[in-house]
């Protein structure tokens, strides 16, 4: 799945999850995001430069459309997310991408968040699966910077 499309998605579709009160969903604006992975347990991360993206009032008032066009155009679904009081935890499921699952935990606001991701599948060369299990530690932050223009 798409790297920073992944938790924002998960983040936004709070109130949609869990039933939560309307006041915890993520903030309109403009929001800077980072992804770091690590392939070695945490020892060595690798950061992709931030990447800035606006989200629109009505992306944030309607979440959970956004999450499940994400997840399902990757070919994974959710089981047992639960966002909510400012905590993130779950698993993303994917069919493809070498069966993995991506546990996630962390923390959120309306204005930033934290959350890690420990996937695990096997190795997919060129959409083949070959039989290397692989686990991938990732790490996603993001905070609202201001409004968009």
């Amino acid at each position: 799945m798409n790297d920073k499309h992944v938790l924002f998605a998960a983040l936004t579709c709070a109130a949609s999850i869990t039933g939560a009160q309307a006041t915890e969903t993520v903030a309109p604006g403009l929001w800077s995001e980072q992804v770091s992975h690590s392939m070695d347990q945490g020892h060595t991360w690798r950061a992709r430069p931030p990447v800035k993206h606006c989200v629109s009032a009505q992306q944030a008032a309607t979440p959970s459309e956004r999450l499940r066009e994400l997840i399902e155009a990757e070919g994974c679904s959710t089981d047992g997310v639960s966002v909510a009081k400012g905590r993130i935890e779950g698993v993303v499921v994917c069919t493809s991408h070498g069966g993995a699952r991506i546990k996630l935990s962390g923390q959120y606001s309306d204005t930033r968040y934290n959350v890690t991701g420990d996937a695990t599948g096997q190795a997919e060369v060129n959409g083949q699966v070959i039989d290397m299990p692989l686990r991938i530690q990732s790490r996603w932050t993001g905070q609202r910077v201001g409004a968009c223009s």
